[in-house]
C-alpha cells in the first residue's frame, strides 16, 4: 500500500494494495493553530488506523491536569491515585487530594502562569507551565494537562470533489493528554482507492 497526500492540509492519499509510506511532519508551538492534521495512516487486520494531531495551542480553561505522581489513598486496599486540578471557565478551580477535594478560583498572571486560591490552603499557590516539557508545575508538583476532544468529521473521497462521511469503530476519547496526537480506528474502508480528510464539526454540520 502507498501512502500519498499533503500532511499539512491534513489530506492523504490511501491505495489499496501498495507499500505504505509516510513522514509525520512536526509542527512547532506557533503553529498549533486548533486545525487537526491526518500526520500517519496504516493497514491492520483489515483496518484503517488513523492517527490525528488535533493542534490546539495551550489554554488554561477547561482543562484537566494530573499529577504524574501518585498518592496512597486513606483506605487499605485501594490503588495509589494522581492528584487532579479541574481549570474551569471564569476562573473557578478544584483541586482533588486523595480523598479530599478543595474548591477556589484560580487567575492568569502572565500567558503561562496562574495564581490559585483554594479552600483550606493558607496561601496563593503559583502554577507555571512549561513549554520545554508540557508540563504544569503546581504546589511542588509537576501535572500533565489534558484537553476535551473535540467532535471530529472524518470524510472520504475518491476524487476530491464528492465526500462522504465516515464513523470510526469506536468512540472518540473523552479527553487527551495535550499535545499528543489522538488514534482513530475505521472498519469500512472503500473498495478503491480514497483520500482522508479530517476536520472540526461545526453547528452547521
Amino acid at each position: 500500500m502507498k501512502l500519498q497526500g499533503l500532511l499539512k492540509t491534513g489530506l492523504m492519499a490511501l491505495a489499496l494494495g501498495w507499500s505504505l509510506s509516510v513522514s509525520p511532519i512536526s509542527l512547532s508551538a506557533a503553529e498549533k493553530d486548533g486545525t487537526p492534521e491526518i500526520v500517519n495512516l496504516a493497514i491492520k487486520d483489515g483496518k484503517v488506523n488513523i492517527t490525528v494531531q488535533l493542534n490546539e495551542p495551550f489554554r488554561w480553561e477547561k482543562t484537566r491536569c494530573q499529577s504524574i505522581k501518585t498518592f496512597q489513598q486513606p483506605f487499605f486496599g485501594l490503588p495509589e491515585t494522581p492528584h487532579e486540578i479541574w481549570l474551569n471557565e471564569e476562573g473557578s478551580m478544584e483541586l482533588r487530594q486523595t480523598d479530599m477535594m478543595f474548591m477556589g478560583t484560580y487567575r492568569e498572571l502572565q500567558p503561562l502562569t496562574i495564581e490559585a486560591s483554594l479552600s483550606g490552603f493558607f496561601a496563593e499557590i503559583i502554577g507555571v507551565f512549561d513549554p520545554e516539557t508540557n508540563l504544569l508545575r503546581f504546589d511542588q508538583l509537576d501535572y500533565v494537562p489534558f484537553f476535551q476532544t473535540p467532535n471530529l468529521v472524518i470524510e472520504a473521497s475518491t476524487d476530491l470533489k464528492l465526500w462522504s462521511r465516515i464513523s470510526p469503530s469506536e468512540s472518540l476519547p473523552s479527553e487527551y493528554p495535550w499535545p499528543e496526537a489522538v488514534m482513530l480506528e475505521l472498519s469500512d474502508l472503500p473498495k478503491e482507492s480514497a483520500f482522508y480528510r479530517i476536520r472540526v464539526e461545526t453547528l452547521s454540520d
